[in-house]
């Protein structure tokens, strides 16, 4: 309804509107990419695949396919988020957190020094937002619990020998408990969403 106020019956404005969205979306899940993998080419080439596959024509050709490219931006941004809160991987930070917006934006835009330090919390109510923006804009967004459940288990599995963790079934539940444990806040949300829907 939004788009209808703002461009009417022009419809090669929705069209822009969703290209440019659809761009936007690509260029989040190059960082997310860069930011899981460490490369910059693999990161690339994904996102280029992501932009080019048909699959994703119904996000330009479609009025109503604004939809999905805001849900993919929602989603992506939450899921940025979330990982920012988290240490990276083989860095000083492992085992602390990296609970700053200025390592986000310094990754994003390289002039971080601007940007203050806010809270974890406002961190957390930052992913929680976009999650629920992104179940708003469709249910296909319920799955965004289990990617970050298996981004930071893929994260920790990184940083720790993997034969350790799957050997006996102890250190299995204990990893999936601290996995949950990361990850609960968007768990309780798509709880609370199934409940109310």
């Amino acid at each position: 309804k939004i788009f209808y106020l703002a461009f009417g019956n022009k419809t090669y404005l929705f069209h822009i509107s969703s290209f440019v969205l659809f761009v936007i979306s690509c260029w989040m899940i190059f960082i997310l990419i860069r930011r899981l993998s460490g490369d910059a080419f693999l990161a690339l080439i994904s996102s280029v695949f992501y932009l080019i596959h048909p699959l994703n024509g119904i996000i330009v050709n479609f009025k109503t396919g604004v939809v999905f490219a805001v849900q993919m931006m929602c989603m992506t941004g939450s899921l940025l988020i979330f990982l920012y809160t988290q240490p990276k991987r083989g860095t000083k930070d492992e085992g602390r957190g990296t609970k700053s917006v200025s390592g986000l934006w310094s990754s994003v835009f390289s002039f971080s020094s601007i940007f203050h330090r806010p809270s974890s919390f406002a961190l957390l109510f930052s992913s929680l937002f976009l999650f629920i923006l992104a179940l708003f804009c469709h249910e296909s967004a319920m799955a965004l619990p289990f990617y970050a459940f298996l981004i930071y288990a893929v994260e920790k599995v990184g940083s720790r020998d993997f034969r350790k963790v799957f050997t006996d079934a102890k250190s299995l539940i204990a990893f999936v408990l601290e996995s949950l444990r990361a990850t609960w806040p968007l768990w309780i949300t798509l709880i609370f969403y199934f409940l109310f829907r």
